[in-house]
């Protein structure tokens, strides 16, 4: 605690210093030496070759057809997150235990707090220019430009105010974002329910201890940051009810197809595709049916009834394939192979 009050009286004692060192940093940076703007260039530059390795592979798997659009939006969040999250664990909470959990004497510039802020204003910025290049459709509006904008403004205030430590306090809340880029890279790793666990926690929960103690401490930290973090409380309540809402309306889907009929035993249907149990007999009559289909994941094996229990695993599996095939049968035609590419997907075959 004594060390952070030092550091405060620091940041005082050299505010006429920051002055006049604006000339040097441009108006962009006016408050900051010219050390501390080459530390952000700097930093900011490492982030740029960080999240541009992550983001090469991704595109190459999408160019391959192994992962779709959505994945290579979330490869930089995937990566941010995890590290915020890691950090937060390791290093921040234990030091912030150590200080009594005095919020004063951990909202102090120092080089860690610096690389941290400037490592997430940089991913904001990177995910807006490479998400208009590369994945302009998963860019949302909210959760996209403006959340994006509004926290690289503040970033930099922090900086410009030397209040990067606040911003180290938080970044715990970054777990809910690592487990929800988690699942939308590979849908076999996707947990609702702890998402949604993580994200109380958090988001909210921690979110408000970290209010209440703002707050208290208001007058005793040099830049007013309480109404910062009482604005995004707010936007973290509305993806809450967001999130709710949509498990809600998950659990009336499963309800709903509970109560439905079970379909025929012999074939799975999925909206307009019908999976056949096994291949229709050579000597078939081409009447007894006006068409038949059977979708495959490749050239070698077919989705059967066997292998998929439910319609939803079946959708999964026929939404995956690198290239798939169709083998369709009409009174007016033979067996013939479709191929089909990967932009095709899930397969419509319309009654003959």
């Amino acid at each position: 605690a004594l060390e952070g009050q030092l550091a405060l009286q620091r940041v005082g004692e050299h505010g006429g210093r920051r002055t006049r060192s604006r000339t040097r940093g441009g108006t962009m940076w006016a408050g900051l030496e010219e050390e501390h703007v080459h530390m952000i260039k700097h930093d900011a530059a490492l982030t740029l070759v960080i999240m541009t390795a992550v983001l090469l592979p991704m595109l190459a798997l999408e160019r391959a057809r192994r992962v779709d659009n959505k994945a290579v939006s979330y490869a930089m969040s995937l990566c941010t997150s995890l590290a915020m999250t890691t950090a937060g664990f390791v290093t921040v909470l234990p030091a912030f235990a150590e200080s009594g959990f005095d919020v004063s004497a951990m909202v102090v510039d120092t080089r860690y707090a610096r690389f941290v802020s400037t490592f997430f204003a940089t991913f904001c910025l990177l995910d807006l220019v490479y998400g208009k290049l590369f994945y302009p459709k998963q860019i949302d509006l909210l959760t996209g430009w403006v959340h994006h904008i509004v926290y690289m403004w503040l970033m930099y205030h922090i900086h410009v105010t030397h209040t990067q430590g606040s911003f180290a306090l938080f970044l715990i809340e970054e777990l809910p974002t690592f487990l929800l880029a988690l699942g939308n890279v590979s849908r076999k790793l996707r947990t609702n329910l702890l998402f949604g666990a993580a994200f109380f926690a958090t988001r909210i929960a921690w979110h408000s201890f970290m209010l209440h103690h703002f707050w208290a401490a208001r007058k005793a930290i040099v830049a007013p940051l309480w109404p910062f973090i009482a604005l995004t409380l707010v936007l973290h309540l509305h993806w809450l009810y967001g999130y709710l809402l949509q498990q809600r309306k998950r659990l009336r889907k499963r309800a709903a197809s509970k109560s439905k009929p079970e379909e025929p035993a012999d074939t799975v249907a999925i909206g307009s595709v019908v999976l056949l149990t096994s291949w229709p007999a050579a000597d078939a009559d081409p009447l007894a049916a006006s068409f038949q289909v059977a979708a495959c994941i490749d050239s070698h094996h077919c989705i059967t009834a066997s292998e998929s229990s439910s319609p939803q695993v079946a959708r999964r599996r026929e939404y995956r394939p690198r290239s798939g095939a169709v083998l369709a049968r009409s009174p007016a035609q033979g067996w013939g192979t479709v191929r089909l590419g990967f932009r095709d997907r899930p397969l419509r075959i319309l009654h003959a």
